[in-house]
């Protein structure tokens, strides 16, 4: 599949392996004395320990001190009271970080939210980890004495855009290490694995927390959460694929048959020649059409070669016609723009992009993000569909078999006329 290698490889963060002693001191000081899970690894608790509790010259950490951190810490609930709280501890100024802090801070959000929810092994996929990279990189960094630098306020307003959630799993596993106390439901998963090749643990875990309602609100009860539509996911597939081109084949004719009458959202993936994944999202059902179609949220990313978020307009985004001649054929997004995102000719054989044109397509991805009833009731029209189309050749060979029947040819031999146009009763 071009160049796609299923490899599964380990991909953990620049964190120590080793336990380190200030973390250990804070801890030790609070009456924690035995937490491997809290005194090893985790980066953000290192920096946010080190960034807001100075330490005496006998190494040690003042106890009202941690008693203060840890008292703001357990309050904390909220989704945006949160993310105001990490911003602040681990950003004490507008300084910012490095690409090196920024990127074992998204490591370690991803990974102890796996871990709270019940995975035993994370270790991020290839595509995973290349995806986590460069979702990283649309942050804006400035190169600085070969360093690449962003501030507090470009990484806070790019995460309220893009990832207002970001620190939430971290911190329900924080609390709970904190506490020492397990998750009521118990969960217990082997290990966190992509639901394929295009739709990686990352990009769930990005798209759950970006995504407009219409997209996540059948991944969980109506009061559920980001962690446990993220979690349902991975582990119950809520998003049904309901195409790949690696198994039906590649075409144009057996998308349409999987998408029509799916009567939700759809995300769709176009993996190309030159490297570069796009992702359509829809929350109107397609059709073929000789006019344009689709809403306010449609939504395009480009997730490699680097990530883009394509701006589209409210309305009249998506064009798709492969049977009205003298017309555009084929499949286009962005169709109400200046200029088309993405336009993929009525062969299914090549895509235009901004970067590229006539760049081959090699493989498509098609998922579902409705309930599971949505599904089974495309399924059900398609049979009923197909059961009709049988009915009319049934009909068609019937007719076909008087014609040339023997007792037909007797009586037309004696003269009775047997077909309507031959009689004159009208």
């Amino acid at each position: 599949m071009g160049n796609l290698h299923d490899k599964k490889s380990p991909h953990k963060n620049d964190t120590k392996q080793n336990n380190d002693p200030v973390v250990e001191n804070f801890f030790r000081s609070f009456g924690i004395h035995d937490n491997e899970e809290l005194f090893s690894n985790s980066f953000i608790i290192r920096r946010m320990i080190k960034q807001n509790m100075p330490m005496s010259a006998q190494k040690t950490i003042n106890l009202e001190n941690v008693k203060k951190l840890l008292t703001v810490i357990y309050q904390t609930y909220s989704s945006s009271a949160i993310f105001e709280l990490y911003i602040q501890l681990l950003f004490n100024s507008n300084d910012g970080a490095d690409y090196r802090t920024i990127k074992n801070i998204f490591y370690d959000c991803l990974f102890y939210t796996l871990k709270y929810l019940g995975f035993k092994q994370v270790e991020l996929s290839e595509h995973s980890a290349k995806t986590l990279e460069l979702l990283i990189g649309h942050i804006q960094f400035d190169e600085t004495d070969g360093k690449k630098l962003t501030t507090k306020e470009i990484f806070k307003q790019w995460s309220i855009n893009e990832f207002p959630q970001l620190f939430y799993g971290f911190h329900n596993w924080f609390l709970r290490v904190l506490k020492n106390e397990e998750r009521s439901d118990h969960p217990n998963f082997e290990k966190a694995q992509d639901p394929s090749q295009f739709m990686n643990v990352t990009l769930v875990w990005y798209l759950v927390n970006n995504l407009p309602t219409c997209y996540v609100k059948y991944l969980a009860s109506e009061n559920g959460n980001v962690l446990e539509k993220f979690q349902n996911i991975l582990t119950d597939n809520r998003w049904s694929q309901l195409y790949s081109s690696e198994k039906h084949g590649l075409s144009l004719n057996r998308l349409e048959s999987s998408l029509f009458n799916y009567k939700a959202a759809t995300i769709l993936f176009f993996y190309c020649n030159s490297g570069n994944l796009f992702c359509v999202c829809s929350n109107e059902e397609y059709k073929e059409s000789p006019v344009a179609y689709g809403e306010v949220n449609t939504k395009i990313f480009r997730i490699w070669n680097d990530f883009k978020i394509y701006d589209v307009t409210d309305s009249k985004n998506i064009y798709l016609n492969t049977k009205s001649r003298g017309i555009k054929l084929g499949l286009i997004f962005g169709y109400s723009n200046l200029k088309p995102i993405l336009t993929i000719d009525e062969g299914f054989h090549f895509i235009d992009h901004d970067l590229c044109k006539n760049d081959q397509i090699i493989s498509v991805e098609a998922w579902g993000c409705g309930p599971r009833k949505a599904h089974i009731q495309q399924q059900n029209l398609k049979q009923w569909e197909n059961k009709q189309i049988e009915k009319m050749r049934t009909v068609n060979r019937n007719a076909e078999d008087w014609s040339s029947d023997a007792d037909k040819a007797l009586l037309d031999l004696a003269g009775i006329k047997t077909e309507h146009s031959e009689r004159g009763d009208f």
